[in-house]
């Protein structure tokens, strides 16, 4: 009897054993769509609308795009995961068939490695399920009767339940064993309700107390659904519906209720059955609306859309538009497994359709069938004359008519009196506004024909090619070819007011009223003709249609535009006249290629590769779809992946930022988005698509929000997720720095000039006592007794008649004289110069001492090639203590020796010795002279100090003992001075 009665239901809404065949209404996933796996258990959708499935395979995150899997290498503990559930904090919670337990939160898998509580929540098997009470605590349970509790600290407690119980139960006595759980809950006095397959009890955890509440109810699967109402499929009584203080109804079910794994009330309170092998059953006050013939069907879901979901054990995901229950579908079945390709309504008679073999009629919802000869076919040709002859035919080959049509109800035949063939090449057919008269066309000609007796005869040739032919709102045939013309009095005359379309063609024509026409221009533009003026109703639609426009209908002020894959839905095209934006939306499913649409008796009917597609227009009203969900995927700043806990971008500097955002939609209405960077743009941007990907760089300082919204073109638009971004100055964009940097470089300046000043000042003053120096170095070396001692010796010359001699020493006094006084004139002099100064001294004191002693200057190879400057004055008064406190005492013959060396890259080494008797005995012999002599290293001490101020080096005068162990010491004078290259570098 059962099945008897799943036949009835199945032949009443056209649904038989391959209801999901090309069906626009239902979606099918499977591993090919994106799927780990085609066995999936059960299926969840988080408070962000995401959908997840659980698979032996690991589980799946989709949007209705795109498919995000996870496993093991993910950090499950297990790939086959058989329950998903999401609790109050936004933790996906994975229940493992190996019993062990996983949760997915920011992104991130935890498992029991990296959050150790985990490994307490491990029981003897797989939790079915959880609840969280009042406290906020979680508690898991499986059917075994373990419960783990855990709190807000992530401690767990373990609770076996019914471990108290110390007496016999109905049914089962003290085999307590044998309670195998199907459903936890609580009670308002905080008491576990305990749903199993031996009854229903009550337990108080703190007293240990068990209380029968039912023991005919025996469990097998409990499915709670709003207002406190549990639907339970028992062993032995079918299902069975539980609502307050344990009322119960018994839900007629047509199928094997041992077979039942799912039942769900949707939000419009139809009762959906996941039965495994018989499918899904939609139930509505007790009664079979729907049957689909979904195999292995496991569980089922409604989302915030309203789609029903199901999962199967081996064939993915099914999702059903909920539109389906107040619509219908006949699918490819009923027409041999072809596509519907034409449609034909006339009052009375129903809705006509054709494939390429047969011609079928839809009548009072029975489907009606002719099959055509195959001469005859391809069929692509369908009219109906009002005197009930039937005209099919291949396209610009032949027609055929058949007279006479009857329905055969037993059989479901349509039969017919006689035929008739016609050699005659139509491309399509036509009515005139009356209706009386029906015009048919070809290429090259056309033919006219009573509608009420129709007969093929006279036809008028035209010269061009006919694109199409159609009466206008005047029911004056319109003739669209390379230029559009009039039909009148048996001649082709030029249509002016179409002009602006010659060279176009017109793919379809309405009449709105009888001053509107419609044109539908090469399937891309439509454009309004109103009291001869035109206007651009495609550009006026607020959601664009990227695809050629096929066909248009229009009734009681509402226009359809169909494309290949959808059917758009517009209530008041007229308002393009006022310059307003026309709304536009499309129905919420897709189809596989429209071929043709028609309306009958307030229905949309639908011709597809789908089959045909019934909707009555009453329906349409309640199409709002629920707009997408936009998402952020991910930023990437500077090329570089960006942690985002909130929506809330700072960054600072150069800067390159990629958005990446998607929607959440599961229905099949293409998407539209718009975004705006406020602070940066003023009008939003609009495109489609579910996901977007976007480049924002170099933006300037300032505070910015980023505005994305979505909506499908039969939705709102959704909230707008918005992404505050702050592009924060850099250090020298703050006017504060600069001011900084200003005042720092300003006293910075004032420093420079202040010690260059300072510095200026110390090199004058320095140069400055080098001069007074000098000129103090003159005075020691010109003083008076030098002076008249040599002027005595000439005179000594001259009083022994050694004139010659005396000439000789006059001149080299002379020299000496010029010599030093040229060296006044600059503080460095060239150092054979001052060589040549030193042996003319030599030459003048020796022979002033009778030849007492001998002297010899040795100079570095390298010192006389590079030729330098070294300071003057400073070696002749040390050359002169030599003589006249060393050697002029002493009563042998004197030796005083001078040596020239590098010392460093900057500074000489000259060494001064002599066998005089020494420091010590000279200052026995000193007398008033020594006070000048003392003078004189004084003032050779400074210049040195001075000069190694100015050219930053190193500079000193040492005094020692030339021959320590002799009588006569002699005397060694290390003196370390500057030199230069280039007299520039003064």
């Amino acid at each position: 009897m059962k099945i008897v009665y799943i036949f009835f239901i199945a032949c009443i809404f056209g649904y038989s054993g391959n209801t999901l065949a090309q069906n626009p209404y239902i979606h099918h996933y499977t591993t090919l769509d994106g799927l780990p796996s085609n066995t999936i258990y059960q299926m969840c959708q988080d408070s962000h609308k995401f959908l997840w499935f659980s698979s032996d395979a690991g589980v799946v995150k989709f949007d209705g795009s795109n498919f995000t899997c996870y496993r093991k290498k993910d950090g499950l503990s297990s790939n086959d995961v058989v329950r998903i559930k999401e609790d109050s904090k936004g933790r996906i919670w994975f229940f493992n068939y190996n019993a062990t337990v996983n949760f997915f939160y920011n992104n991130k898998i935890y498992n029991g490695k990296n959050t150790p509580f985990l490994n307490s929540l491990f029981g003897m098997g797989f939790f079915l399920d959880f609840f969280t009470d009042s406290s906020q605590t979680i508690n898991f349970y499986n059917w075994q009767k373990e419960l783990f509790s855990l709190d807000t600290n992530n401690k767990v407690t373990k609770r076996l339940l019914f471990r108290n119980i110390n007496y016999k139960l109905p049914l089962i006595g003290n085999n307590y064993d044998i309670i195998r759980i199907s459903y936890l809950s609580k009670s308002l006095l905080d008491d576990l309700i305990i749903w199993t397959g031996t009854g229903i009890y009550k337990e108080n955890i703190l007293q240990g107390r068990i209380t029968v509440l039912d023991t005919n109810l025996r469990c097998k699967g409990v499915f709670p659904a709003k207002n406190k109402t549990y639907y339970v499929n028992t062993y032995y009584d079918g299902i069975i519906k539980v609502t307050g203080n344990f009322r119960q109804e018994d839900i007629p079910f047509p199928g094997d209720s041992q077979k039942i794994r799912t039942i769900l009330e949707d939000s419009e309170g139809f009762l959906w059955i996941a039965s495994f092998d018989e499918g899904v059953y939609c139930l509505k006050n007790n009664k079979v609306v729907r049957h689909f013939n979904i195999k292995n069907a496991q569980g089922l879901l409604q989302d915030h859309e309203q789609n029903i979901w199901v999962s199967t054990e081996s064939d993915g995901v099914y999702v059903i538009n909920h539109d389906l229950l107040t619509q219908n579908h006949f699918d490819r079945t009923n027409f041999d497994n072809s596509s519907v390709n034409q449609l034909c309504e006339f009052p009375g008679s129903g809705i006509w359709c054709i494939n390429t073999k047969a011609t079928y009629l839809l009548k009072a919802n029975v489907l009606y069938t002719m099959f055509i000869p195959s001469n005859l076919q391809p069929l692509n040709l369908l009219y109906l004359f009002r005197d009930n002859t039937l005209l099919l035919g291949t396209l610009s080959n032949r027609i055929c008519t058949f007279k006479n049509i009857r329905l055969n109800v037993a059989s479901k035949e349509i039969t017919y009196s006689k035929r008739f063939i016609y050699i005659i090449p139509i491309k399509k057919i036509i009515d005139d506004r009356t209706g009386l008269i029906t015009t048919l066309f070809d290429q090259g000609k056309i033919m006219f024909t009573n509608s009420s007796n129709p007969s093929f005869g006279y036809n008028y040739r035209i010269n061009e090619r006919i694109n199409n032919a159609y009466y206008n709102a005047n029911n004056e045939l319109v003739i669209n070819a390379k230029r559009n013309y009039l039909y009148r009095n048996h001649q082709l005359e030029r249509y002016s007011e179409l002009s602006r379309f010659n060279g176009t063609m017109i793919s379809n024509h309405l009449v709105l009223n009888d001053s509107s026409e419609l044109l539908n221009i090469d399937g891309d533009s439509l454009y309004l003709l109103k009291n001869h003026k035109f206007y651009n109703l495609t550009a006026a639609f607020d959601t664009p249609i990227d695809k050629q426009i096929k066909k248009i209908l229009y009734k009681n002020s509402t226009l359809y535009v169909t494309t290949l894959k959808d059917i758009f839905v517009c209530y008041n095209p007229l308002k393009v006249i006022l310059g307003h934006s026309v709304h536009i939306e499309p129905l919420k499913i897709r189809f596989n290629n429209v071929t043709d649409v028609v309306i009958y008796k307030d229905t949309l009917y639908i011709a597809s590769d789908d089959g045909l597609t019934i909707i009555p227009e009453s329906s349409l009203s309640k199409n709002i779809a629920v707009p997408p969900i936009p998402y952020l995927n991910s930023i990437t700043v500077n090329d570089k992946l960006y942690s985002l806990p909130d929506y809330n971008l700072k960054l600072t500097g150069k800067n390159k930022i990629q958005l990446s955002f998607g929607c959440i939609s599961y229905s099949s209405s293409s998407v539209i988005y718009s975004y705006m960077l406020a602070g940066a743009e003023s009008k939003w941007t609009i495109g489609t698509g579910s996901g977007i990907n976007l480049v924002y760089q170099n933006l300037r300082k300032g505070n910015y929000v980023f505005k994305l919204r979505f909506r499908k073109s039969n939705s709102e638009w959704s909230k707008p997720l918005e992404l505050a971004i702050t592009i924060k100055p850099t250090l020298v964009e703050y006017p504060a720095f600069w001011a900084v940097v200003i005042l720092l470089a300003g006293g910075l300046i004032f420093l420079i000039i202040y010690l260059i000043r300072i510095g200026k000042r110390k090199r004058e003053e320095v140069d400055h006592q080098l001069i007074v120096m000098e000129q103090k170095a003159l005075q020691s070396m010109m003083n008076p007794h030098f002076i008249f001692n040599s002027l005595g010796s000439i005179q000594n010359f001259l009083l022994k008649n050694k004139g010659s001699e005396a000439v000789i020493y006059l001149s080299q006094f002379a020299q000496l004289i010029r010599q030093n006084l040229n060296a006044i004139n600059t503080p460095m002099i060239f150092l054979e110069d001052e060589i040549d100064r030193l042996r003319n001294y030599f030459e003048l004191e020796k022979k002033r001492l009778d030849y007492k002693f001998d002297y010899k200057i040795e100079i570095n190879n390298k010192l006389e090639e590079d030729g330098i400057f070294i300071p003057s004055m400073i070696i002749q008064p040390i050359v002169e203590n030599s003589i006249w406190h060393g050697i002029a005492t002493l009563e042998q013959r004197g030796t005083i020796k001078i040596s020239f060396s590098t010392y460093t890259s900057k500074s000489l080494k000259i060494v001064i010795e002599d066998n005089g008797i020494g420091m010590k005995k000279s200052m026995e012999y000193s007398d008033k002279t020594s006070q000048r002599q003392h003078l004189g290293m004084q003032i050779i001490k400074k210049r040195l100090e001075l000069l190694s101020k100015k050219y930053k080096t190193e500079t000193g005068i040492i005094y020692s003992e030339c021959f320590p162990d002799h009588s006569n010491t002699g005397t060694k004078v290390e003196l370390i001075m500057p030199f230069i290259y280039s007299i520039n570098e003064i």
